[in-house]
């Protein structure tokens, strides 16, 4: 008596089906590659790929100091630069001035940044900068390029200033 599985065949009709199938997929895969490829060689002689004008615009993207500035409540200013003002890591690098009745630029302070893009639905970017004698300075990812408003809260001595600032990441595109 033959050995039967599940459905009623046979180990042998199973290893039979098996091995068919497998060698319809082989066969599938060779003639579907060959097609790809006899199609990728007429694309090719049909159409070459074009090559620019020299005087076409060309996408450049290197780094730069993006400058940055903003005035608080109270009137202390901060004015810096982001570098490289590019998608990903950057450095917020900011000066203080205008706190002449809380000792000047010597005193002492906490600077945090809150990074959002209006219109955009992603979580805020929130940095915390360190600084000494009224200069700032700390990393941040900003994620993509386009302007984002920074929320500023500066806390030193017995005050607390408070406002926002322009940051931007621009696309910049240039001539050859």
């Amino acid at each position: 008596m033959p050995v039967t599985g599940r459905a009623g065949w046979t180990r042998g009709a199973r290893a039979w089906v098996f091995l068919g199938t497998l060698l319809a997929l082989g066969a599938l895969v060779t003639l579907s590659g060959s097609w790809l490829s006899r199609q990728q060689a007429a694309v090719g002689r049909i159409a070459p790929r074009p090559t620019p004008p020299s005087d076409a615009p060309h996408l450049v993207v290197q780094g730069h100091n993006q400058a940055v500035s903003a005035t608080l409540a109270g009137g202390v200013r901060l004015s810096g630069t982001l570098y490289p003002a590019l998608p990903g890591a950057n450095t917020l690098t900011l000066t203080l001035s205008g706190m002449a009745d809380e000792g000047g630029k010597d005193a002492a302070g906490s600077l945090g940044v809150r990074v959002t893009m209006p219109g955009m639905a992603m979580a805020p970017v929130r940095v915390a900068l360190r600084g000494r004698s009224g200069h700032y300075r700390s990393a941040i990812t900003l994620p993509m390029f386009g302007a984002y408003v920074a929320h500023v809260v500066l806390v030193a001595g017995r005050g607390h200033w408070q406002g926002t600032m322009p940051l931007l990441v621009p696309l910049l595109v240039t001539g050859t």
